[in-house]
């Protein structure tokens, strides 16, 4: 199986930074999870609508 990248925005770096140990613990390897399993079975399709310009 292919392994994807995940990109972090510097923005979304700096605020789990700010989150306490066990806390930044999990969201590295949900972030780890997502690289071997983007679609994982837990997942739920976003939905958004993009305005008109």
């Amino acid at each position: 199986m292919s392994q994807f990248r995940v990109y972090v925005t510097p923005e979304a770096l700096a605020e789990i930074t700010d989150l306490p140990g066990n806390i930044r613990q999990r969201i590295r390897e949900t972030i780890r999870e997502l690289a071997n399993q983007p679609q994982p079975s837990r997942s739920k399709k976003l939905q958004f609508n993009v305005p008109d310009r």
